[in-house]
């Protein structure tokens, strides 16, 4: 009779205390899903995306594209643009360092900084630069997904070695949260700093009348670029949203000028934007903001004349 109860007994105990296992690692196995999940949330406006192959090294293109709509109307309008080639190194699963080589080229036309004046077509060499870039630095509380990217320029342009610019440091991150699946929300904040030798430079070039101008002007010390994006992911490849935002410059102070200290700028900044992506090496966002200078034409902001509106195409592509 015991050991009928005992045979009971570990015939009862034996799959009570297997189900228990299986539950806990069920458990687990929804956690660490849970936590991998979120770790892999995506920044929908960040388009270079970290290699997945074998080989560490990563070769991609970046362009920004820029137009007035107020150039286009007027028949001049030149196309502005700023693009670097990258070469990058995987360091991890998450990170990699990159040497990226930028320049910017400008067509035939004219545009805000040149009035009516029509400018050739111009390739002009940018500052080298070397950036880290950590795509999940950090899960915050909230399951909030943070991207950084730390750069360090060298005054390699014609125009940072006629300022005498030692460096500039720029601070970029993006802060991403999923609402649902289809929402997202991120705040991205870009800060420079700009290490300069000297406080104010002679600043020569030609006017949109054609005259020619010498003056003396003030070094930046810092910008700070920031806003909001608003994204629904209609599916994996295309996203629309909305940004706001602004972007703040400062400048040195200098004894120039009876020691008048050139004031910070602040420009607003919102419109709606479109990402998509053609293929897993080729992804774009395209976006229509209005831009409003606070000291200038304040009063016009939310009101999207065309004075104010620019249209701007993003490209990365993956060799």
């Amino acid at each position: 009779m015991n050991s009928q109860r005992e045979s009971f007994q570990i015939s009862f105990f034996i799959p009570l205390n297997s189900l228990v296992y299986k539950i806990k690692i069920a458990a687990a196995f929804v956690f660490i899903s849970i936590f991998i999940n979120s770790q892999s949330y995506a920044q929908v406006s960040v388009q270079e995306k970290i290699g997945t192959g074998f080989n560490p090294w990563s070769y991609s293109y970046f362009g920004l594209f820029n137009q007035e709509l107020k150039s286009m109307e007027e028949g001049g309008a030149r196309l502005s643009s700023y693009n670097f080639l990258t070469a990058s190194y995987k360091l991890g699963s998450d990170n990699k360092i990159a040497f990226r080589l930028p320049f910017s080229y400008n067509s035939y036309g004219f545009d805000e900084f040149n009035g009516n004046s029509v400018q050739n077509q111009e390739l002009i060499m940018q500052d080298v630069f070397v950036s880290f870039v950590d795509y999940n630095l950090i899960l915050l509380p909230l399951d909030i997904g943070v991207y950084w990217e730390a750069r360090i320029y060298a005054p390699t342009s014609e125009s940072s070695q006629d300022i005498k610019l030692i460096s500039r440091f720029r601070n970029d991150f993006i802060f991403s949260k999923y609402i649902t699946s289809e929402w997202v929300l991120e705040y991205v904040s870009k800060l420079s700093y700009y290490y300069q030798s000297q406080t104010a430079y002679e600043n020569n070039f030609i006017d949109e009348n054609g005259f020619e101008v010498s003056t003396v002007s003030r070094t930046k010390k810092l910008e700070y670029d920031h806003w909001l994006n608003i994204w629904f992911r209609l599916m994996p490849e295309l996203s629309f949203g909305w940004l706001a935002g602004w972007e703040d410059t400062y400048y040195n102070k200098s004894n120039i000028n009876n020691g008048r200290n050139k004031p910070g700028k602040h420009e607003y900044k919102m419109g709606p934007q479109v990402s998509f992506e053609l293929s897993p090496k080729a992804n774009f966002i395209f976006q229509v903001s209005e831009n409003i200078i606070n000291s200038e034409n304040r009063q016009e902001l939310a009101k999207f004349k065309n004075d104010n509106l620019e249209m701007t195409l993003l490209a990365f592509l993956r060799f």
